[in-house]
């Protein structure tokens, strides 16, 4: 079903409609096959359900001419935030109240980014600037930001935050592949994992415990390891696959694949394939979950 932003909406409040909820979506961004293709899909409702349902998969076209790269949440605020690699630009999608902006202006290479719900943050990483870079969502300005890390970045690819535990996570590919962990004001920053890695394109965290999960599209890997990089594991090894995005909630990881354009629901323990869901109008790159479990109120 191919929805625009504003229709979305407009079905939400008509009950026999298929509506986008306003508690939990399981959202991913979408490389388009052709030039009318959408620029997000979703699938509203409890992303844990799926697992015991068939997947009713919503299209849902943003403003003008976009392509979404990545896409990240904040429950508290009600929002998705989405980069457009397009015009290199930040936007910020309002679930409450149909509103549609720009938030930020000016990025070089910046595929990846997330938010720290708790303190009000968002962050990313610039490939071709070589560093780690943060902005202040209480702050209007759209050319506003900082740039926490620099020095010894070499081509950073994705990030994570992990603001119950203050730390900061992303993988660089230039010369070597590592994951490295810093505060959230980019202090501090090292290496957790180094051996054995070729691509790790993606992050999440498991906010409860603290475990990182990744996938590695040249090994075709999907692994974990704790926040100061021990007890590392693949979970999963497929073949003929490209991963490219990971979320994780509950007990459950969710793996986009771009050979099958389709997104793996993996058992988060085990690694077993819970479900597939069909991705095939356009590519799924990054995914996220929108759910207030993924994002527990952390202040007082």
């Amino acid at each position: 079903m191919r929805l625009s932003v504003k229709q979305c909406f407009i079905l939400m409040l008509i009950p026999t409609c298929v509506a986008i909820s306003t508690e939990k979506n399981l959202i991913w961004s979408l490389k388009p096959v052709s030039p009318n293709d959408h620029d997000l899909a979703l699938v509203s409702g409890d992303p844990a359900a799926i697992s015991g349902a068939s997947a009713q998969v919503e299209r849902i076209d943003l403003e003008g001419e976009n392509a979404i790269y990545s896409v990240c949440s904040n429950y508290h605020a009600g929002v998705v935030y989405v980069a457009d690699f397009k015009d290199r630009r930040y936007h910020q999608w309002d679930i409450g109240d149909n509103s549609y902006r720009t938030i930020h202006i000016g990025v070089g290479d910046s595929l990846q980014m997330t938010v720290d719900w708790s303190n009000e943050n968002l962050y990313w990483v610039d490939g071709f600037f070589g560093w780690i870079a943060m902005k202040s969502l209480d702050r209007s300005d759209q050319f506003d930001y900082k740039v926490l890390v620099e020095r010894d970045v070499d081509f950073p690819l994705a990030i994570a935050v992990d603001p119950k535990r203050g730390f900061l996570f992303w993988t660089e590919v230039g010369g070597t592949s590592l994951i490295k962990r810093a505060s959230l004001g980019g202090a501090s920053p090292q290496v957790i994992v180094l051996d054995g890695l070729y691509e790790p394109r993606a992050l999440t965290i498991d906010i409860a415990t603290g475990r990182i999960y990744w996938v590695d599209r040249v090994k075709e890997t999907v692994e974990y390891c704790n926040s100061d990089g021990q007890d590392r594991n693949v979970l999963r090894k497929m073949n003929s696959v490209e991963f490219f995005g990971i979320a994780h909630y509950k007990n459950f990881l969710f793996v986009t694949d771009q050979t099958y354009d389709e997104v793996l629901m993996l058992n988060s323990t085990s690694g077993a394939i819970v479900k597939r869901i069909d991705s095939d109008d356009g590519s799924p790159r990054s995914i996220a979950v929108y759910a207030e479990e993924n994002q527990p109120a952390l202040k007082s």
